[in-house]
């Protein structure tokens, strides 16, 4: 059985426009291996299509997807290779996972943070309530969006900072509501070792949602948020914040979890 500390659900390579040239499937399957990673999931940013608005969605997200799958096919059992995707709700709205991606990968993550975007929705405000009310209804959305299985980085942005005083804007009983929304419909809270590492008030801001989540059940993810192979060390970064919180074994969303919620969901939409 798949370690899930040592699963980096969150792992993109040079398809993604954001990726460094260097980093093949190949070459990040391989320094995962190296690492002794127990499960990778490569999760390339995906847009159904071409976003005029938003030069940075300009290839089909079908074509990253075959891409990926011819680079990786035939590969050994280990690590366990899952494809994903990271689908945009900021960017993208209830468009952003159409469901006729959903049988072409292993699972879907939902970004709701990419506030740097061209045509994101922006808070009407910048006061630290109205901003965080902002974020906390973004991430619902996409929480409530079908088909998908993990939030990622959760509340992270590198525009709306610092993050802790926007936190403290929102009470717990917000928080738990994410947090029992995110419980129930099976979508596990991300602990990204890529914003722990880059700016140490996201950890401290988003804690607290961390630690309400748990007590209510949410279930969770480690990850790297790799962009080049020497990023997938970062997972580590994730697994021990996640020990930090008091995570448990039990409390961490396995790959064959993750498959089979992903399976659940389409078996759902399908009945």
């Amino acid at each position: 059985m798949s370690d899930p500390f040592r699963f980096d659900s969150h792992v993109h390579t040079n398809l993604s426009p954001c990726g460094d040239r260097a980093a093949t499937p190949l070459v990040m399957w391989r320094a995962a291996q190296e690492m002794g990673l127990s499960a990778i999931g490569f999760t390339d940013h995906y847009s159904p299509g071409p976003v005029p608005t938003c030069a940075f969605y300009a290839r089909p997200g079908q074509e990253v997807l075959d891409a990926l799958r011819a680079e990786l096919r035939g590969l050994p059992s280990e690590p366990d290779t899952l494809i994903g995707i990271e689908a945009d709700y900021a960017v993208l709205g209830e468009q952003a996972a159409p469901q006729q991606v959903w049988g072409e990968v292993d699972y879907i993550i939902i970004a709701a943070s990419h506030y740097h975007l061209p045509g994101t929705p922006q808070p009407a405000a910048r006061d630290p309530r109205t901003v965080a009310a902002h974020m906390l209804a973004m991430a619902r959305r996409a929480v409530l969006l079908p088909g998908v299985s993990i939030l990622a980085h959760p509340f992270a942005c590198n525009t709306l900072l610092p993050l802790p005083p926007l936190m403290d804007a929102l009470t717990d009983e917000e928080l738990v509501e994410l947090a029992v929304l995110a419980r129930d419909r099976r979508v596990a809270l991300e602990l990204n070792g890529g914003p722990a590492l880059r700016a140490e008030t996201y950890k401290e801001g988003v804690m607290r949602f961390f630690l309400l989540a748990k007590e209510v059940g949410a279930r969770f993810t480690v990850c790297s948020d790799a962009h080049r192979p020497a990023d997938l060390g970062r997972v580590e970064l994730a697994a021990q914040w996640a020990r930090e919180i008091g995570l448990r074994e039990a409390d961490m969303l396995s790959p064959d979890e993750l498959r089979a919620w992903h399976c659940a969901k389409m078996e759902e939409v399908n009945q």
